[in-house]
């Protein structure tokens, strides 16, 4: 319905322009664009692609149980909370997942490693960052348990890059450690691994699945949202990559 309404809005702007064939470009072009990207087959081929890369594989689990075993902490990315301070359905699913490896990691090593939730506050969002946020859904998780680890909330960072540089400020410069198991959803590992090892990290990847990109219908207004974000990613890596900051 929202499309339906976009679409309405363009034909009443090109009825008032003068050049008819400057229309009918601007009009098909627009179309193509809202057909793209409200199409959930879309944003499937889009994180396919991505999930295919290097570290964004999700079904790599032998390779990430190899070398979490030298790992020394965990890094968890925030991905974002909502204008009441709860946590976007991406930091959910990166919380959850790395409750299970921390639970699983702490039964082989001493339970006070480092544990960084990395993620500021932007202007127009709630009081609370994402890295606290993310510390009170775990909580939640690991509920008496959670007093038995060593956890740390990076709150300054608003990117990727930030993320690494301040992350390595505290595990670098403070701990001495370059080998962390490093938590984000698919969509996003290939460019904060990449992020973390120009910064001297040694990354061991936890892809999270990103399957609720995937939209139920086969046009929304939900859709367009998802291809956005995978669409970011991608510009995201280009232009990350042209500022060799991967």
């Amino acid at each position: 319905m929202v499309i339906f309404y976009f679409l309405i809005i363009i034909l009443f702007i090109i009825f008032f322009m003068k050049n008819i064939w400057t229309s009918c470009i601007i009009f098909s072009t627009l179309s193509l664009v809202i057909i793209f990207m409200s199409c959930s087959y879309s944003s499937k081929i889009l994180l396919t692609i991505l999930e295919k890369k290097e570290f964004g594989n999700t079904e790599n689990s032998y390779k990430t149980s190899i070398c979490m075993n030298k790992a020394d902490a965990f890094v968890i990315l925030g991905g974002g909370v909502n204008g009441s301070g709860l946590l976007s359905e991406s930091s959910k699913s990166r919380v959850l997942s790395a409750s299970k490896f921390i639970l699983k990691f702490s039964s082989s090593k001493n339970t006070r490693f480092p544990i960084v939730m990395s993620g500021g506050r932007k202007k127009n969002q709630f009081s609370m960052s994402e890295a606290k946020a993310m510390k009170n859904y775990l909580s939640l998780i690991l509920k008496k348990k959670i007093d038995n680890y060593r956890i740390i909330t990076e709150e300054n960072s608003l990117t990727t890059y930030d993320n690494a540089l301040y992350t390595k400020n505290i595990l670098q410069d403070k701990f001495s450690i370059k080998n962390i198991i490093l938590v984000t959803n698919s969509f996003h590992m290939n460019r904060a691994a990449l992020t973390f090892q120009k910064q001297g990290f040694n990354v061991c990847p936890v892809a999270v699945s990103s399957h609720f990109l995937i939209g139920i219908r086969l046009f929304s207004f939900e859709n367009i949202i998802h291809t956005k974000k995978l669409i970011h990613e991608y510009v995201g890596l280009v232009f990350y990559s042209f500022l060799g900051w991967v």
